[in-house]
């Protein structure tokens, strides 16, 4: 919608250790893609998510990474982040990331903190329920109850491939959309 999400996530300092080059260039990427875009107002979807919300609609936290300005991981902390904008409480701006994930796709393994669960959990050094940023200051990670290290990302070559792929798609697109002439849909694929 224009928002610049993926700065905010890229000039935090508690994310910066663990976004390394690649994560930086693609959330700073999204900032350019709708630069001069002209868009709906921001505030509609502000508005239709705190109506859903009321209305007990179950939401999800999602981030549709790795469109440009999203990357896997921290992009989550500003979706967390924008849920609690739209008058979800950080509460349940968490349980649309934990929870309700996992109840709606059947995992029933993960998305609360039980004995015999998977044990995906992270240690953040301040309040969340006070102040959903803080899932931002990370302290440890532990996936399947083995503790990971924090680290920046570093694409693999595959990895890098893919996503050099993805880019190009995603170019592909906006260029269709911004052309007007041709609805990207009616183009012969490639």
């Amino acid at each position: 919608m224009g928002e610049p999400g993926g700065l905010a996530v890229a000039g935090d300092p508690r994310l910066a250790d663990a976004l390394g080059d690649e994560w930086l260039r693609r959330l700073k990427a999204g900032h350019e893609v709708t630069t001069g875009r002209i868009l709906p107002p921001y505030s509609r979807a502000v508005g239709n998510v705190r109506r859903l919300a009321e209305a007990g609609v179950v939401l999800l936290a999602g981030t549709d990474a790795p469109n440009p300005g999203t990357v896997f991981g921290a992009s989550l902390h500003r979706e967390l982040e924008l849920l609690v904008q739209c008058g979800l409480s950080p509460a349940q701006a968490l349980t649309a990331a934990t929870a309700e994930p996992a109840r709606v796709f059947g995992l029933g393994d993960r998305g609360r903190v039980d004995v015999g669960l998977r044990a995906d959990l992270i240690l953040v050094s301040d309040n969340p329920l006070a102040d959903i940023t803080a899932t931002r200051s990370i302290e440890r990670i532990w996936r399947g109850g083995t503790p990971c290290e924090r680290r920046a990302f570093t694409a693999s070559t595959v990895e890098r491939e893919q996503l050099a792929a993805f880019d190009a798609q995603v170019a592909k697109a906006v260029a269709a959309v911004r052309d007007k002439r041709t609805p990207y849909a009616a183009k012969p694929r490639t």
